[in-house]
């Protein structure tokens, strides 16, 4: 497994940080090679990762991270030796979410940017007992700020290019590791259960006590699973 290259895609309003918890680890022999959302369509930021110099990838995604992941795995099987998503669906956006992507964009353009991580998404983010966690709250507002509002205005407008891409989950060959935080309240354990068995080699597993970001959550037990996922594709 000696060199692993492990690209990391975030969610919307996510930086690397998710990756760097204390207690998530890889491992020495993994290089994870965080990758930022640039583009305002999915389709944009699919090609950007394609655009990346690897003939192959191992390819995690988070959230939005996880909906560019397969895309980029349906678009270029090829270029996508293992994949792993966390926190994502399949699925087109709901009425009610397009309504709540322009809702924020609309207080974002009127300069609230700064209030919507800590107000209004923080429910929805981190399961209630993390939630009470202020060194926690205040990493995932730390890495909204790093976003910044032009590029999460950027990511508004890529949600709202989503389609349904349950139907081409069945050209994405490689082995898929699906991660569903158990308390998830924006993509629930059965979204991840739809990706899991619409590839044709897909794992589903749950991760207990955590919500949508599980890696800051729960980083011991998501970074053990990507371990064995790591070392399977190397086996």
């Amino acid at each position: 497994m000696s060199g692993t290259v492990v690209v990391a895609l975030p969610g919307m309003l996510c930086t690397e940080q998710l990756w760097t918890q204390p207690g998530f680890d890889l491992g020495p022999d993994v290089q994870l090679c965080p990758v930022p959302l640039r583009g305002s369509t999915i389709d944009e930021i699919v090609a950007g990762v394609l655009a990346l110099p690897y003939p192959q990838m191992a390819l995690v995604g988070l959230s939005l991270g996880g909906i560019v992941a397969l895309g980029v795995a349906a678009a270029a099987p090829e270029r996508v030796s293992r994949l792993a998503v966390l926190s994502a669906t399949a699925r087109p956006p709901r009425p009610e979410q397009q309504v709540s992507w322009d809702t924020m964009a609309a207080l974002t353009a009127d300069g609230a940017f700064a209030t919507i991580t800590g107000e209004r998404l923080m429910p929805v983010l981190l399961n209630p007992a993390h939630q009470a966690d202020p060194a926690l709250r205040a990493a995932v507002v730390a890495m909204a700020d790093r976003v910044g509002p032009q590029r999460f205005l950027e990511q508004l407008r890529a949600q709202h290019s989503r389609t349904d891409l349950r139907p081409s989950l069945a050209r994405i060959a490689c082995p898929v590791l699906v991660c569903a935080g158990a308390d998830d309240a924006l993509a629930p354990v059965e979204a991840h259960q739809e990706i899991a068995d619409g590839v044709p080699r897909g794992e589903l597993h749950v991760i207990a006590d955590a919500g949508h970001l599980s890696p800051m959550e729960q980083p011991a037990r998501v970074s053990e699973l990507l371990r064995t996922w790591c070392a399977a594709g190397a086996a």
